[in-house]
């Protein structure tokens, strides 16, 4: 009784930190990229102080080569399937675009491009892999443990969040990011949660597209 009571009580502190870290997500105060690098700060702070176990989080001592394997079919799956399949069907489906205005004028802007990509690197793959998939999968096992298939529900519900929290993309574009956070949340499971994989995934991606924003074309970027 008194594990089962420690347990829930550490779970609902959890939660009140992960509800906070979500109002600050929509602080617009914080200007970009430092909104997310600050959420992830916080995680990091939290679960070390608290549980001095990154690893909890999937960032234990890296695993190169399974780092590199799942990096490279996380970005292959997504580039090709979801970005050059999935997106332009849904596109010539729905007759809109993904909206990627609100990330600026890049086309052909070199400058503007590499300016971007460190603030992409360090907001978008690094931070957001820490708050989405590594902090979020990790209150929400704790939440969902007692459920039948509960790591296919923590990774849908996932999915969800991160697509909708891309809303300022279009139908077209959450469409497309939830496909690849459902890419990302699987192969967290199946990398036996190595998050420094899914964050090389997500920095191959966001650098690929940053490439074919400059180029002109686009079809995915988170």
């Amino acid at each position: 009784m008194v594990t089962l009571k420690k347990l829930s009580q550490s779970t609902f502190l959890d939660v009140l930190v992960f509800i906070f870290l979500i109002a600050i997500s929509y602080f617009k105060p914080i200007p970009f990229p430092w909104k997310v690098p600050t959420i992830a700060a916080i995680i990091l702070a939290y679960m070390a102080m608290r549980y001095h176990d990154l690893g909890l989080l999937g960032l234990d001592w890296p695993r190169w080569k399974n780092t590199v394997i799942w990096g490279f079919i996380i970005a292959i799956t997504i580039v090709v399937c979801i970005s050059n399949l999935v997106n332009p069907m849904m596109e010539r489906l729905l007759n809109t675009e993904v909206d990627v205005s609100a990330y600026g004028d890049l086309k052909g802007n070199a400058a503007f491009v590499t300016d971007y990509w460190w603030k992409a690197m360090l907001s978008a793959a690094i931070a957001e892999e820490i708050f989405y998939r590594g902090f979020t999968f990790y209150v929400l096992e704790k939440l969902f443990k007692n459920l039948q298939y509960h790591k296919v529900l923590v990774v849908l519900v996932t999915a969800f969040y991160f697509g909708v929290s891309h809303s300022f993309q279009g139908i077209v574009g959450v469409t497309g990011i939830f496909l690849a956070a459902i890419v990302f949340g699987s192969s967290f499971y199946l990398s036996k949660k190595n998050l420094y994989a899914i964050i090389l995934g997500h920095a191959l991606v966001d650098s690929w597209s940053l490439y074919s924003l400059y180029k002109g074309g686009i079809s995915l970027f988170f």
